[in-house]
């Protein structure tokens, strides 16, 4: 393939994706790649976002920021808040992108956008786990990996720091009209984190009617939490009352949901 019809499919792209696709038997590829991205960069086609990530110059700003944070890693997944804001949940938009990936890489900044990869749980330690919940979608082209309305309600359980604030996660999930229940205690059971079942039971029990969960999902959750209490907040242990059911104690704001009285 060469560079100008790669480019025409690949908006955002790692350097070795380039190499596989329009060098693949050339002995000196790599090196051959590097002449021919300079060559574009300097007649202003191409922008380097940083080392071994380019963007083709019509795209390379950050109204695309989904697509260059789908390229941060070669596993990358758009997940928590991110993935909230591509799959169109997402209360209010932020200038933090995150990615969960198994590869060791550094977050960075291009175009007021702070791109953060995050490291995959450790329970998720077979790739049948790490994969579960996990869509591709198709984005001008670019096969982009994004984490499901389901296990991106999990995950922000599980890692609540990604979502901001409990009003943001409730709000997003609002207008969620449907939930495949079975990938939420799935995925619940394969993190087997005792509170983050705990919130996922509570949480799913506040949207029963929306989303007609079944009292078998509530009782399978149910086998998984702590057995003595525990604050929905770990590094907050905020007073309020406490749910028997999911050994969970949620402050009265949040149990509330009071913000859906504020105009």
């Amino acid at each position: 393939m060469k560079p100008a019809e790669f480019f025409q499919t690949h908006p955002v792209f790692r350097h070795e994706e380039f190499v596989a696709a329009c060098y693949p038997t050339t002995p000196s590829g790599s090196r051959a790649a590097e002449r021919a991205l300079a060559y574009h960069q300097a007649a202003g086609r191409l922008v380097r976002i940083r080392r071994g990530l380019h963007a083709v110059r019509s795209i390379g700003s950050a109204a695309n920021s989904f697509q260059i944070a789908s390229r941060l890693a070669p596993d990358a997944v758009l997940a928590y808040h991110t993935a909230l804001e591509y799959l169109g949940f997402a209360y209010s938009l932020w200038s933090d992108r995150f990615v969960l990936t198994t590869t060791k890489t550094k977050g960075f900044r291009h175009e007021e956008v702070r791109y953060r990869p995050i490291g995959v749980p450790l329970a998720l330690d077979t790739p049948e786990k790490r994969a579960l919940g996990v869509e591709v979608r198709e984005d001008d082209g670019l096969a982009v990996r994004v984490t499901s309305l389901e296990r991106t309600l999990v995950d922000l359980l599980d890692r609540p720091q990604y979502a901001g604030s409990w009003e943001e996660l409730g709000r997003s999930f609002e207008n969620a009209g449907f939930l495949d229940t079975r990938l939420v205690v799935q995925h619940t059971r394969n993190l087997g984190n005792r509170t983050t079942a705990a919130r996922v039971g509570w949480f799913l029990e506040q949207h029963r009617d929306q989303w007609l969960v079944p009292e078998t999902v509530l009782a399978e959750v149910q086998t998984m939490v702590p057995v003595t209490p525990v604050y929905l907040t770990r590094s907050h242990r905020e007073s309020g009352t406490l749910h028997p059911r999911w050994n969970l104690i949620v402050p009265p704001r949040v149990s509330a949901r009071i913000w859906e009285e504020v105009p």
